[in-house]
């Protein structure tokens, strides 16, 4: 009677790895907004949500999109918990390092930029993340590799955000809801701002509750109890029925339940001994929950049956791990990879401007346009000059000649008003100013100082990005081959018609939890 739920106790405390996979996609597709730095003083989290609905789930990897800066190997991404909106380090769900190719990445020498680091080498075991809780994503330098006598910098990243980047999916939600520590991680301090970009897998575990354990082993005692003629799923032989002998001596009745001997040393055995009353009076108390859960028919719930089917799959890949090992490329494959044209290879063009902003009237605006213009030829001078300073109310940008750096014509568009970033597109020539535009009650003048061209990026600087595109493509390749093993054999028939009539929950609508019979 025993046997089947001692199998489901023991696979739980094992902690078998689950079959079903969850997600939090990177879309990389977008144009990046800015970034955020981090360092071994300064790290930087953002928060997730797991919904009340979802599966408890546990971490397997986390990617991120960077630029490396300065070049370290002390990465680590974290899964924190969550305490009063902030993340708690002392309570760590999982710490990745990164894998072999990122970690080629992140150590170079002279900086990438924008590119997608893999942190999947687990430090320690992984633990569980339980649906209706915040969690938080976070990301620092553990260690210091500054070497002043080297002129070795100490590591630095920039890490993007923007909000187009996220795609949450399997019941979690990306927050706009951000923190920094400048303490490596014991002091935070939250606030609200566009989510960072990165991706996280997770694998869909068993609940790890007392309650799940003893609802798991319900169904191999009511297949027994009311002799089904269907064995159940997680019975472990189709064997003959064993020819009838004397009944075994019974240690204790629980209502209908019977706790023989058998059951008491199977117990006493996985235990390594004990108090006798105290292991009996435990065997009581499982009895009796089970019992209950029968009553209340919890054994008949859809649920009851999913969380069934998950720990089967959990046996099975504890048995026969996924195979989802991938080759490193070829210097010939790698080549291939950059002569395929790709935006992301290619530094887009791209103009240097400065800007003059004064509210206090054109006049004064026409002054300080003469007066830069009256100024001899300096290749030295930033921008406007010491113009931008006496005349320009920009205080971002006053003290730098009213230099905005470069950008490309997308981000001319979100960084200006529309008529002065009309005003700045028309610019052709290096040196040309704009006529004075009037947007609102301020006025503009646009300077052109520099022009860039597209252009593709040599192949050693797109080498990071080239890796990191190879073993994506690889692991992808390789979940599907597992999927194909998996599926291998099976015959598969697909009512697509009626696949496509099927309704789903709109966005935002949260399922009823079931009510029991």
């Amino acid at each position: 009677m025993r046997g089947t739920f001692h199998l489901l106790l023991a696979a739980l405390l094992l902690g078998l790895t689950p079959g079903a996979n969850a997600a939090i996609t990177m879309d990389t597709t977008s144009v990046t907004l800015s970034t955020d730095n981090f360092t071994h003083n300064q790290w930087l989290g953002n928060r997730i949500r797991l919904a009340e609905t979802a599966d408890f789930q546990s971490p397997t990897s986390i990617s991120m999109m960077l630029d490396v800066v300065y070049g370290t190997p002390y990465l680590s991404a974290f899964i924190l918990e969550d305490i009063g909106a902030e993340p708690n380090k002392a309570k760590i769900i999982a710490e990745f390092g990164l894998n072999a190719a990122s970690t080629t990445v992140a150590e170079t020498p002279g900086g990438v930029n924008a590119v997608q680091l893999i942190f999947d080498m687990p430090r320690g075991s992984a633990g569980v993340m339980e649906p209706g809780k915040n969690y938080w994503v976070v990301a620092g330098v553990t260690d210091v590799n500054h070497n002043a006598a080297t002129g070795q910098q100490m590591g630095l990243m920039h890490w993007y955000w923007a909000s187009s980047y996220i795609t949450s999916a399997d019941g979690w939600t990306v927050d706009p809801w951000l923190s920094i520590s400048n303490t490596n991680g014991a002091d935070w301090s939250s606030f609200s701002g566009s989510p960072y970009v990165f991706g996280m897998t997770t694998i869909v575990v068993p609940e790890p509750s007392r309650a799940i354990l003893m609802l798991a082993g319900l169904w191999g005692l009511l297949s027994r109890r009311r002799r089904l003629a269907v064995l159940p799923l997680l019975l472990c032989s189709c064997e003959p029925e064993a020819p009838k002998t004397a009944p075994k001596p019974a240690l204790a009745v629980v209502g209908t339940e019977t706790i023989r001997v058998e059951d008491f040393q199977s117990a006493a055995k996985r235990r390594g001994g004990g108090d006798r009353e105290a292991l009996l009076d435990e065997l009581i108390t499982e009895s009796a929950l089970v019992q209950r859960a029968q009553a209340l028919k919890l054994d008949q719930s859809p649920e009851f049956r999913r969380r069934q089917r998950a720990l089967l799959i959990a046996m099975l890949h504890e048995k026969e791990p996924p195979n989802l090992e991938t080759p490193q490329p070829t210097p010939q494959q790698l080549q291939s990879l950059y002569d395929k044209p790709k935006p992301k290879l290619q530094t887009p063009a791209a103009r240097q401007l400065a800007v003059l902003r004064l509210t206090e009237g054109r006049e004064k605006l026409a002054e300080a346009v003469k007066r830069f213009q009256a100024l001899p030829t300096d290749a030295t001078r930033r921008g406007f000059g010491h113009i931008a300073a006496e005349f320009s109310e920009d205080q971002d940008t006053r003290y730098l000649g009213g230099d905005i750096g470069w950008l490309t014509a997308e981000e001319v568009q979100r960084r200006l008003p529309v008529p002065v970033a009309q005003a700045a597109q028309s610019l052709n020539s290096p040196g040309q100013c704009s006529a004075i535009i009037t947007d609102g009650a301020a006025s503009y003048v646009v300077l052109l100082t520099a022009l860039r061209e597209a252009s593709m990026i040599p192949f050693e600087q797109a080498r990071p990005r080239l890796l990191a595109e190879f073993s994506l493509r690889q692991s992808t390749l390789a979940a599907q081959k597992q999927r194909e093993t998996e599926r291998q054999g099976l015959r598969i028939e697909i009512d697509h018609a009626l696949l496509k009539s099927l309704p789903l929950p709109q966005v935002g609508d949260e399922p009823q939890a079931p009510t029991p019979p």
